[in-house]
């Protein structure tokens, strides 16, 4: 079984890593991981795959469609994890964040928020592009728009950097696209400016990673269901291994609001 992850992502993808690879384990199949150091660059590793009689691939990482086709051709089971392709129809299981976004929204604005900063994911993520695209959608149910965004690579560092960037334009709150951002946002906040997380600034995130919930943190995020989602991957690729019937599923899970002590009312 071949398992294909960027190597810049974090916290999340180990804990994904370990319920797939437990539950695959219990089926009696092991895992090869393939690493690359961004989305784009899968290429790198599709050559040391065919080296390998793989029964199956989860992909974690960017495919194109002519990798994707070429796996299909050699009769390769492929089930995009938490990705899809816009023009195709694939086995696919993701996280729709759309509700706990509109939710996350409806709180934030309720407590007086109005100027909200975004850090964005890596420009070659699907995940980070389409959780922006739902927040700013929800910003627009009630006419507002990000006052400042900034482009980070999912490390804690690009969080803290964006920082710098953001507060410039004042915004009371900062949604990370995932966690490890968002808690860099905090320690630079709190540490570097000598704000209050979330007395001046309000902050949230995205994953539900469970350092986010350390006692310096105890983050506002939206969590994905890994274990659900773990169990569903599996699920769907061991019956394409055993049927290989030619059909195509898309297996969508909601995500999940947790409140935190990071956000709070806008201070006024």
């Amino acid at each position: 079984m071949n398992f294909l992850v960027s190597s810049t992502m974090n916290f999340y993808y180990p804990e994904v890593l370990f319920q797939l690879t437990q539950r695959l384990s219990d089926q009696g199949l092991r895992v090869l991981l393939f690493t690359v150091d961004s989305e784009a660059d899968a290429d790198e590793v599709m050559d040391p795959v065919w080296q390998y009689s793989v029964d199956g691939v989860i992909s974690a990482s960017h495919l194109s469609h002519a990798q994707y086709e070429l796996l299909r051709e050699r009769h390769i089971p492929v089930i995009l994890f938490n990705r899809w392709f816009a023009d195709r129809s694939t086995d696919t299981v993701w996280a729709d964040s759309s509700a706990a976004s509109n939710e996350l929204i409806e709180d934030l604005v309720s407590r007086g928020h109005t100027k909200f900063g975004l850090i964005l994911g890596p420009d070659g993520s699907m995940v980070g592009r389409n959780r922006i695209e739902q927040i700013e959608a929800a910003l627009i149910r009630h006419d507002l728009s990000p006052v400042a965004t900034h482009r980070g690579d999912y490390r804690y560092a690009s969080g803290a950097d964006a920082v710098d960037t953001l507060i410039e334009k004042g915004p009371t709150v900062i949604i990370g696209a995932n966690d490890m951002m968002a808690m860099g946002a905090m320690d630079r906040l709190r540490h570097d400016l000598g704000l209050q997380v979330p007395k001046d600034v309000s902050v949230a995130g995205f994953d539900g990673i469970a350092a986010g919930q350390f006692s310096a943190y105890q983050l506002t995020t939206i969590r994905q269901p890994i274990a659900r989602m773990a169990m569903a991957t599996t699920d769907l690729l061991l019956e394409r291994i055993e049927r290989g019937d030619g059909t195509i599923e898309q297996r969508k899970l909601a995500c999940t609001l947790i409140p935190g002590r990071s956000t709070a009312d806008a201070k006024q």
